[in-house]
């Protein structure tokens, strides 16, 4: 089943098979750290599905401007601080939210965006199995290809320069990166990357693809059962990549080109204040990159070269299985304190 729906999505997933018996609560209100389908296969649930209130984005983050139900799970995960998912919320907590309820029957499918808080009851008149399939998103997000994009960007235009400067450096954009996409208008950073566009930059894919041009036949092996697609089918899959690349560069370099403008010092101090430990003053050191940039947006530039772009994805498309979105974890920026939710 995980094959198959990686065939159809090209996104990696994981299968939980729940069993429970009549009345019983399966687990507590949360969010998932990743999209959900749920699939009921015996007996029947009754799923409480919760998600912020319309106005919140407007009286948290100041955004007036119309936004999706999972966009809204995304800024309530960033309100508390815990962008990444799995999300603890006791029974009045969810019930605060603008929520519905669904009894689900044997063969019902129920989708549930990153951020969505959830639980369910089992019916009292019988048990009740369900499976949970989690489609991953973690090494498959646009954040992630922009990390690829700006450590190989960096150490190339840097190559001459001492390895600390080139730490610096990276360490400087990827701040910058990091910090963007834990604002209110970042959050698209942690989209994921269509899987189903990856198809030609998949290990295999390119495999089959590097036989058929040298017309070599692959015998018993797995490359002889895939479809080289024609140059064209790859090539448009590429552009609509490409399209909503340069989408999220334009909403980033905007937030950038304020940033440059309003002084990075008061990004920077905010920051600190919001990371502190309760009771101690900010630790400056932790946003230092911050300081240390010099308003210089040329990288967005170096960010339109297609070649950079091309590794990216086939970095990205490495990601193949659940066990690959646990690995290959890149460093994320050092914080002052660990979050806590409020």
């Amino acid at each position: 089943l995980a094959d198959d729906l990686f065939n159809l999505t090209g996104i990696p997933c994981s299968i939980h098979l729940y069993c429970s018996s009549a009345s019983s609560k399966v687990l507590q209100p949360h969010t998932d750290p990743y999209d959900v389908l749920v699939w009921q296969l015996v007996g029947s649930k009754r799923w409480r599905a919760c998600v912020p209130h319309k106005e919140m984005a407007r009286w948290s983050f100041g955004i007036e401007v119309q936004i999706s139900d999972a966009q809204h799970c995304l800024l309530q995960e960033l309100a508390r601080e815990n962008i990444e998912g799995c999300t603890s919320y006791t029974v009045d907590d969810a019930d605060s939210l603008a929520c519905q309820d669904f009894v689900m029957a044997p063969g019902d499918v129920l989708y549930m965006p990153k951020g969505v808080v959830h639980y369910a009851i089992t019916e009292p008149d019988s048990e009740a199995f369900h499976l949970t399939i989690g489609l991953h998103r973690v090494n498959m997000q646009w954040l992630d290809v922009l990390h690829h994009m700006l450590k190989e960007i960096t150490q190339r235009s840097l190559s001459a320069a001492t390895p600390q400067r080139v730490a610096g450096a990276i360490s400087t954009e990827h701040a910058m990166m990091e910090i963007y996409s834990e604002t209110a208008e970042g959050v698209h950073l942690h989209e994921t990357v269509p899987g189903w566009l990856l198809r030609c930059f998949r290990p295999w894919y390119m495999d089959a693809a590097h036989r058929s041009l040298q017309g070599v036949d692959a015998g018993g092996s797995k490359t002889k059962r895939i479809r080289v697609d024609d140059p064209d089918e790859c090539d448009s899959r590429y552009q609509e990549l490409r399209r909503i690349l340069l989408l999220h560069l334009e909403k980033w370099g905007n937030w950038l080109l304020k940033l440059k403008m309003h002084s990075p010092w008061r990004v920077a101090m905010r920051t600190a204040e919001r990371e502190r430990t309760a009771g101690v003053e900010p630790d400056l050191i932790h946003v230092a990159p911050l300081f240390w940039w010099s308003g210089d947006l040329h990288f967005l530039k170096a960010l339109l070269d297609d070649n950079s772009f091309l590794r990216a994805l086939v970095k990205i498309g490495e990601t193949v299985d659940e066990s690959d979105t646990k690995r290959r974890v890149w460093e994320r920026r050092l914080k002052e304190r660990t979050h806590e939710l409020r």
